[in-house]
């Protein structure tokens, strides 16, 4: 067995486990793929908070449009009990109720720690529990 350590600039990385016999064709792909999987994962992560926080996203022809439609047209812009503005426009502004919010919250929060670089002083991570 062999242990690969890959680290990045940022110092985030994650440690790899292989054998002697991995081509390096094979390595490389699964060292890309996992590589490819974290940082789908954290944007995954900012997605959901995203939704927990602010709820689901507009649809393009109407991002950023709130304010304006209130202030020059008659339309009213529809606010649950829980509306929180977007700073971005980009969502509606109507988050899940408060409990489910924290449960997405909690499954963001356990996905950033399983790919967190702290990750990397427990145990190497195994390619399989990617698929």
């Amino acid at each position: 067995m062999v242990v690969i350590s890959v680290k990045q600039t940022d110092g985030d990385g994650f440690l790899f486990e292989t054998t002697t016999d991995t081509k390096n064709d094979d390595l490389i792909a699964s060292l890309v793929n996992i590589h490819n999987g974290r940082l789908r994962s954290a944007v995954i992560v900012d997605a959901v908070r995203g939704l927990a926080d602010y709820g689901p996203m507009k649809e393009a022809p109407v991002v950023g449009l709130d304010e304006i439609k209130e202030k020059c047209t008659d339309e009213v812009v529809e606010k649950s009990p829980n509306y929180t503005a977007d700073p971005t426009g980009i969502r509606t502004g109507n988050p899940p109720d408060l409990k489910l919010a924290a449960i997405i919250k909690k499954v963001a929060r356990d996905l950033e720690e399983y790919i967190d670089k702290v990750g990397i002083t427990y145990e190497p991570f195994m390619f399989s529990m990617l698929g």
